[in-house]
């Protein structure tokens, strides 16, 4: 808010006069416009929509920054409650009560691990759907910010290059830009190793319950899930960019190789 109409004030304290502003030099975004700004009411009306749009922009920005999270931490959990629905099964203390009906009973034992075999094999293709459809969901959004994060690294660079920044410009690109995408792109990050992290709890389940001595179908069938459990789910934007602590590594080894060379 102070950015934006840093301008403005700054413009009125140096002029000697109302007269002598500028209008189109004041814009918070300078620009092409349809008219000449030759009265305060037009000034003020296009500044208002320029505010709108530049609200709108990071409203939509911060919208799918919290929709991102929300579907993470979802499918991170249905990941861990698969898991612990997979190791339930085949502990007899922890289904005591179920187990405790067909005490003795072989054959309800049987019955009881291929009920509930049939049904996490049915979850965790459906979670795998899920999994899949994140990934194309926010692949190309991934992708687009992840391209405009390195357009900010290199505006950050030219204004601290600049020998026409002020004191204010050079505070304004580094806190209200560059921590600022490195926040975000952090944020992305870690709750894209949360879903890789918990992927992988499926399959460390599976090592250490005793589901080889069940029946040869249910050994097929917990096979098939620890197969596909192996594999990572690695959030990437484009199937380019890797979203994760290892993705957020190569971005800040990026800006520091840039920056590098850039004074070099």
């Amino acid at each position: 808010m102070a950015n934006f109409f840093r301008r403005l004030l700054c413009q009125i304290f140096y002029s000697s006069s109302i007269e002598n502003i500028d209008f189109v030099d004041i814009l918070p975004v300078p620009g092409y416009l349809p008219f000449e700004l030759n009265s305060w009411s037009r000034y003020i009306w296009v500044n208002i929509f320029q505010f709108l749009v530049a609200i709108n922009m990071v409203t939509a920005h911060v919208s799918m920054l919290i929709t991102f999270v929300i579907h993470a931490k979802l499918l991170s959990e249905q990941y861990e409650i698969l898991s612990i629905f997979i190791e339930e099964t085949f502990k007899f203390d922890e289904n005591f009560d179920e187990i405790e009906l067909n005490k003795g009973n072989i054959y309800e034992r049987q019955k009881f691990i291929d009920r509930r075999v049939k049904v996490f094999t049915e979850q965790h293709i459906a979670l795998l759907k899920y999994s899949n459809l994140f990934q194309e969901m926010y692949s190309l959004f991934l992708l687009l910010f992840a391209v405009s994060s390195g357009a900010m690294v290199c505006t950050v660079a030219y204004i601290i290059t600049d020998p026409k920044s002020t004191t204010m410009m050079l505070i304004i690109g580094i806190v209200c830009i560059f921590l600022t995408e490195v926040i975000i792109i952090g944020t992305y990050c870690w709750f894209g190793q949360l879903i890789t992290d918990k992927s992988l709890a499926i399959s460390e389940v599976i090592y250490c319950i005793p589901w080889y001595n069940q029946s040869l179908s249910v050994q097929k069938s917990i096979l098939n899930i620890l197969t596909l459990a192996n594999q990572k789910r690695i959030i990437k934007g484009g199937g380019v960019q890797e979203f994760s602590m290892k993705g957020l590594n190569e971005v800040c080894g990026f800006c520091c190789k840039f920056l590098c060379l850039y004074f070099g």
